[in-house]
């Protein structure tokens, strides 16, 4: 770090009675043997000796003078202080013209009254007038309102995206913790079942990633119904629609595992859908008698869906 400059106009400090002895000692010395080469090191130490062995009469008048100086720096220190305090005063005296003086500039054209108008940004140009004398004129652009994103309206009747193996895990540990520790935090809970979780054994994980499987599967199913029944709700076709294929429901009935209250779901909107095209397929057929076969028929085969089907 560089030091800072000394000012020569500051009074150099007072010299202490030692100090003024040794001084004395070395003058005397020089005067008597101007042509001797001596060792400060060893004048500094001899007079050291003498100073400790000296009384108070002799040290007196080294005393005095040290005081006399002492008395002159506090003079002359205030009135450096009083130089200084003024010349800074004068600075900012100045400092505060040239602000002033600028603002004046500004406040002479006649469109200051946008300088306080909030939320718009102010463009200073510098315009000449006839007689060549420097003008500013202040423009003022609106600021643009920042653009909203919109979010798309969730349909509260769509099916809900299934589980991860990790929050069906989740949902099965967090009563355990909750049980065996007590006034826990929600972040302290979250980090208790990371951790469960990543100490579980492997058969465990597998356990709730096939469990995770199924329900996607079934999600699937679910919105491929949902997204047809939207499809044909929204805008009724002039023509019947392509049905859908067995293929679409087959993770519905070959998974071995779904629950039953999930089989009797998908069965009351299989036969909703059926009905829903049959009373379509009445109002456009123009005469023709002939029964067109729904989704529900190809995929059970023209039977009802039972326990023994499934």
């Amino acid at each position: 770090m560089p030091k800072k400059p000394l000012d020569a106009n500051k009074p150099r400090g007072p010299v202490t009675a030692y100090a003024l002895f040794v001084r004395t000692c070395r003058d005397e010395l020089r005067r008597k043997y101007p042509q001797l080469t001596v060792d400060y090191n060893v004048i500094a130490k001899k007079c050291s000796e003498r100073w400790k062995v000296m009384n108070d009469i002799e040290k007196k008048r080294f005393n005095d003078t040290a005081d006399l100086q002492r008395k002159r720096y506090k003079e002359e220190m205030a009135t450096y202080l009083q130089e200084q305090s003024a010349k800074q005063q004068q600075q900012q005296q100045q400092q505060q013209q040239q602000q002033s003086a600028t603002s004046s500039i500004l406040l002479q054209t006649p469109s200051t009254q946008y300088l306080v108008e909030p939320q718009q940004h102010t463009l200073i140009i510098p315009t000449q007038t006839t007689q060549q004398t420097a003008t500013t004129t202040i423009v003022t652009v609106p600021k643009k309102p920042a653009k909203k994103r919109e979010r798309k309206p969730k349909d509260p009747h769509a099916p809900k995206k299934p589980l991860s193996a990790y929050f069906l895990f989740c949902a099965d540990e967090r009563p355990k913790v909750h049980g065996s520790q007590t006034g826990m935090s929600v972040s302290d809970v979250a980090r208790e079942l990371g951790i469960r979780w990543k100490n579980a054994p492997i058969e465990l994980k597998n356990k709730y990633e096939q469990a995770a499987s199924e329900k996607k599967h079934v999600y699937q199913a679910e919105m491929a119904i949902y997204k047809h029944q939207t499809s044909t709700s929204t805008s009724p076709p002039e023509t019947p629609q392509t049905p859908l294929t067995p293929h679409d429901y087959q993770p519905i009935f070959s998974s071995s595992s779904i629950q039953q209250q999930q089989h009797s779901q998908l069965q009351h909107i299989l036969q909703q859908q059926q009905q829903q095209h049959q009373q379509n397929f009445n109002s456009y057929d123009n005469g023709d008698t002939t029964e067109h076969p729904t989704e529900f028929d190809m995929i059970t085969g023209g039977h009802s869906v039972g326990d023994n089907d499934v």
